[in-house]
């Protein structure tokens, strides 16, 4: 957008939901009014998603830092370039969801489902930030070609990818 401002990770226009908008999906998460649009930059922290049926949601670069989506429906949703640190994402299923660019430096990912999501440029750890608990968080059929060294080193330290992950070669 016009302020872009490199540094601090300015990607998109503001978010167009008026405040109305924003306050009612924050009161009952329900995105189901917007299925089908992308909604950019909208400010989500702390918001509570727990349990919400989220599958397809278009949510780029959105700030959903702390955020409560503990078991919730995330099917084949776009969180492109979206702030997910510290949320508690316990139990969700984001199969088949693009994440690239994604932050998860704290989150609580044990027993998350990640089957088949794109992770292209997500960071799971940071020096400086907390890492995110990754106990049970399956990647099987992650596409992970284009996640940094560094992450898929945390990844084999925690556990999570094999140490003879296919990446090393």
């Amino acid at each position: 957008h016009n302020n872009a401002d490199f540094w601090q990770e300015e990607r998109y226009v503001l978010g167009h939901l008026r405040p109305t908008q924003l306050a009612r999906v924050r009161r009952t998460a329900d995105l189901s009014p917007y299925q089908g649009q992308v909604l950019l930059s909208l400010d989500l922290q702390q918001a509570d998603f727990q349990g919400a049926q989220l599958a397809g949601v278009q949510l780029k670069n959105c700030c959903l830092v702390a955020s409560n989506l503990r078991g919730a429906n995330l099917r084949g949703a776009n969180l492109t370039n979206s702030d997910l640190q510290q949320a508690d994402l316990r139990g969700a299923d984001l199969t088949a969801a693009d994440l690239e660019g994604v932050l998860l430096m704290g989150a609580d990912l044990r027993g998350c489902c990640m089957q088949g999501t794109r992770l292209a440029a997500a960071e799971f750890w940071r020096e400086g930030s907390p890492p995110p608990q990754v106990a049970g968080l399956d990647l099987q059929g992650a596409s992970m070609d284009d996640l940094l060294e560094e992450q898929h080193r945390f990844l084999r330290q925690q556990g999570v990818l094999p140490s003879t992950d296919v990446s090393e070669e």
